[in-house]
């Protein structure tokens, strides 16, 4: 079940996302058998300006995916 969609350009800020997922996967196995139960939040969409459409200088190395930067960034909402 895919619950986000990772942000391009930001591949620190994915992988944290992932890793934090997966630790509250763990918890909650390893907790299970003392009846702690562990619980993974998610929110939805908020306006950190994390994201935003980018503008490339044309010697950019991304300068060729630079219209799917800013359409993925438009979806986002930003």
């Amino acid at each position: 079940m895919l619950r986000s969609m990772p942000y391009p350009m930001a591949a620190a800020y994915n992988a944290s996302k992932a890793a934090l997922s997966q630790y509250s996967n763990t918890l909650r196995l390893e907790l299970e058998p003392l009846g702690i139960k562990v619980i993974e939040l998610v929110t939805g969409r908020v306006d950190t300006g994390l994201i935003t459409v980018p503008t490339l200088n044309d010697t950019s190395i991304y300068k060729p995916i630079e219209s799917a930067l800013q359409k993925r960034a438009k979806e986002a909402g930003m």
